[in-house]
């Protein structure tokens, strides 16, 4: 009588303690999927408008454009990965651009991550676009 109160007992103790392994939760932030724009430096033109889209699969597209006379749409597609607030989007098989992720921006960092400080720094932001109500 004893062993059967003992397991009455002890078995749902044990049953409440396991917890079920194929039940995940994640508390990932998603604010920074969108469209971010801007004009950054260029040598010989104008500027080079450039956007990027960010998307829940962890892909992107990467489009410039050289303004001045002769403009030419230029797009990259592929995917990123995030690691904190650095996203680094991989452009082809060797190239990676890294870019901050900071209150609504994306800000370009040198292949060394580090932001840069230097006198044209301010140039070389995107800002997010606002989301269109539809």
């Amino acid at each position: 009588m004893k062993k059967l109160l003992y397991i009455l007992i002890l078995t749902p103790l044990f049953l409440l303690s396991c917890k079920d392994s194929t039940k995940t939760t994640t508390n990932v932030k998603t604010d920074y999927l969108g469209t971010y724009q801007g004009v950054l430096p260029c040598a010989s033109c104008p500027g080079i408008k450039t956007t990027i889209e960010l998307y829940k699969d962890n892909t992107y597209t990467y489009d410039t454009e050289y303004l001045g006379e002769n403009t030419e749409l230029f797009t990259k597609k592929g995917t990123y990965t995030l690691l904190k607030n650095i996203l680094s989007l991989q452009l082809d098989d060797e190239e990676i651009l890294h870019l901050k992720i900071n209150k609504n921006q994306l800000i370009y960092l040198g292949k060394d991550t580090l932001v840069n400080t230097g006198a044209l720094a301010s140039f070389y932001i995107l800002k997010k676009e606002s989301k269109k109500n539809n």
